[in-house]
């Protein structure tokens, strides 16, 4: 917390325990008149001139106090509505969007690897396997951790499983031979972001082919 935040803090409880002091300055007066000797002007041994200076000046500290405090505070306000005000005005930070990465092409699958894994959830193998084929060749954007790679059944293809995706255990990843050189230097933990292309799933994997990084 910066100096001006402090005092901003402060200013409400100082500006509280002030008016309460200037009320009780102004209080005692009224309820502690001043000795015979005194009200003729008089100074009295015991020093209640002292009393007739002491309290106004008092007073006058407190008043230059609150006004620090307050202007502290000003300054504090401005601040934080300068600040509000730049925030309001940055662009925010979109979500990937399917669709600006996909060809005209391409159909999005519009659902994640946790909608789809629900499909054999809820349903027998033969209901899901029908309610499935909609999705199949469909195109799914995802981000993950990387859990292994290693070469896929076919010669040219590299194959990327991912941990870490919410709703399934894993998510299988297939890349043709352009993309060797990328995924040989991933590491175990690594986060990616991937494109590829629904070819099969069930409660638990999701299977993606000719996949993309993005």
């Amino acid at each position: 917390m910066s100096k001006l935040e402090k005092a901003s803090a402060l200013s409400s409880i100082g500006t509280l325990i002030l008016t309460a002091l200037i009320v009780v300055l102004m209080v005692i007066p009224m309820l502690w008149p001043p000795g015979p000797a005194l009200q003729h002007g008089a100074a009295t041994p015991g020093g209640h001139r002292m009393i007739g200076w002491l309290m106004p000046s008092i007073l006058a500290f407190s008043l230059v106090l609150a006004g620090v405090l307050h202007f502290l505070a000003a300054q504090t306000s401005r601040e934080s509505l300068a600040h509000t005000q730049v925030l309001g005005k940055a662009p925010a930070v979109a979500p990937l969007q399917l669709q600006s990465v996909l060809a005209p092409d391409r159909v999005p699958t519009n659902a994640t690897p946790g909608q789809l894994a629900e499909i054999w959830e809820h349903n027998t193998a033969v209901q899901a396997r029908k309610l499935s084929e909609c999705y199949m060749g469909t195109w799914m954007a995802m981000s993950g951790s990387v859990f292994d790679v290693k070469r896929g059944m076919a010669a040219n293809e590299m194959r990327v499983t991912l941990g870490s995706v919410p709703g399934v255990m894993i998510v299988i990843c297939i890349f043709q031979k352009e993309w060797d050189q990328r995924c040989s230097v991933l590491r175990k933990g690594d986060t990616v972001s991937i494109l590829g292309k629904v070819s099969d799933f069930d409660s638990q994997v999701v299977s993606l082919e000719d996949c993309e990084f993005i």
